[in-house]
């Protein structure tokens, strides 16, 4: 007969991870060619 290997139970989430506060800066530039730009940013991806 065969046994399987036994594994500890894993804790369903990482203890070890910390929280840190994220933010989202969001700027807005002006421009004077508005299609070039467009482009710009499409070829960016």
């Amino acid at each position: 007969m065969k046994t399987r290997p036994q594994f500890a139970a894993l804790p369903k989430y990482d203890t070890s991870a910390t929280r840190v506060e994220m933010k989202l800066e969001v700027d807005v530039i002006p421009v004077s060619d508005v299609e070039r730009s467009k482009q710009f940013y499409q070829r960016l991806g």
